[in-house]
């Protein structure tokens, strides 16, 4: 693909005198935060001393304490910063789930062939991901749910929605299994 990066944490401020900081977690896979793990980090890379607190899973709040930041103000300077890990680095993800970056650029479409347009982005939402479509005439808002989305092709570059996709009361009422 190209130079892809996945973002596995955001960096929420400092935390004591020492250089820790608040650290969001944006994975699922919690050895990202091991101590001696190296994470990209405005364009440069950064080792992890220590972790605590939290399970290092996406949504839980760590305690991370990086080599060479060693005071408050050290910390500070990070706050907002994103960390993250080159595409390539990726773990393996169960069948029927996919990176943020593999799904954005593909072309949407219904069963009966109706083109909805071009993913440009996902949204993260408490049940699931929104899917936003746009095309030259606007753009629809697709939930990524399993009831929804009947086909994701990475190779061919597009996606499959039931026909319905647009006017069900089931994705209005925010029910069914995420993709």
């Amino acid at each position: 693909m190209n130079e892809a990066k996945l973002k596995v944490g955001q960096v929420l401020g400092p935390v004591g005198l020492r250089g820790e900081v608040k650290v969001l977690s944006l994975t699922d896979f919690p050895d990202r935060f091991a101590p001696g793990a190296r994470l990209g980090l405005r364009e440069s890379e950064i080792k992890i001393e220590r972790t605590g607190g939290g399970a290092g899973v996406s949504g839980s709040p760590l305690i991370v304490k990086f080599e060479g930041i060693d005071s408050r103000e050290a910390a500070h300077r990070l706050s907002g910063a994103y960390l993250e890990v080159p595409a390539e680095a990726a773990h393996q993800l169960p069948s029927g789930a996919y990176y943020h970056y593999q799904l954005i650029g593909l072309r949407v479409s219904t069963e009966s062939g109706r083109d909805l347009g071009v993913l440009e982005e996902v949204l993260g939402g408490p049940g699931n991901d929104i899917w936003v479509v746009k095309s030259h005439s606007g753009q629809h808002l697709v939930p990524a749910l399993r009831s929804v989305v009947e086909l994701v092709d990475l190779a061919k570059g597009t996606v499959l929605v039931k026909d319905w996709v647009l006017d069900s009361e089931e994705i209005r009422s925010g029910e069914a299994d995420a993709v």
